[in-house]
């Protein structure tokens, strides 16, 4: 592998800025992480000892984003519990009223990752329809680290567009 004058322009650094619903989620701790799930359908033809060039394919594919938030606030509840429902005043912040059931569309967010590059620019990844589908946590420690809240979004398909991937990247070269 060689490395070019564009090099230093291709490198990504830090866990980046996560915004939710274009709101910055503040502090966060720990890998930012995008990632994906995929299933790959391979046909067991006779004959062949495992599958064929051309012959398979993608029959299912999510993407998920894992972020570990530093601040906590009754929104990130929100984010955690859809459906929840959020009451605030000048002292307080209640999180009440959940139920487990039908999701609101109001319930799936766009969540953006930006990350910098070495020259200046960004990479933005977004994921839209996001929804925290495979629970949460919220940890308290003794060990002088703030208390965090792991949460894992997976992004989901329109129903007017099923077949688009959930998410694009932006290179900003």
């Amino acid at each position: 592998m060689t490395i070019s004058i564009n090099t230093p322009g291709r490198l990504l650094f830090g866990a980046g800025t996560v915004k939710i619903d274009n709101v910055d989620v503040g502090a966060t701790l720990g890998t930012t992480l995008f990632a994906w799930d995929m299933t790959l359908t391979q046909p067991r033809f006779h004959g062949a000892k495992g599958g064929l060039k051309g012959a398979g394919y993608i029959s299912v594919f999510t993407p998920r984003v894992e972020v570990e938030l530093a601040e906590i606030a009754g929104q990130h509840f929100a984010w955690m519990f859809p459906g929840l429902t959020l009451v605030s005043n000048m002292s307080s912040e209640v999180v009440s009223g959940w139920t487990p059931g039908c999701l609101d569309t109001g319930d799936y967010h766009k969540l953006e990752i930006t990350v910098p590059r070495c020259n200046g620019k960004t990479t933005v990844i977004t994921m839209v329809n996001a929804i925290v589908t495979s629970g949460g946590q919220l940890s308290f420690n003794d060990e002088g680290n703030p208390a965090t809240i792991k949460l894992v979004f997976h992004g989901n398909y329109e129903p007017g567009a099923p077949t688009l991937a959930p998410f694009y990247i932006v290179n900003n070269i």
